[in-house]
């Protein structure tokens, strides 16, 4: 995880969150701003994050989708 400075760009570390499986290859976060999923391709699982709409930080949710092979996430709005 990374932080902004808002005036000059300049991002700093702030901590490092696993991806809970391996080869994780995308990543997408839903339009609203409270989740991030987050595929591992290596190990066959799309894993859901909560998000903190202020920082940015990211929790387990502990929610966990089996899927052979992963390699795109992307939130798609429907009517």
């Amino acid at each position: 995880m990374l932080s902004a400075d808002q005036k000059t760009g300049k991002l700093t570390f702030v901590e490092r969150q696993s991806s809970l499986g391996k080869g994780s290859r995308s990543f997408d976060i839903d339009p609203a701003g409270k989740f991030m999923v987050l595929t591992n391709q290596a190990t066959n699982s799309a894993i859901i994050f909560k998000r903190d709409q202020i920082t940015g930080m990211l929790t387990p949710t502990r929610q966990k989708i089996d899927i052979n092979k992963p390699s795109t996430v992307k939130f798609v709005k429907t009517d």
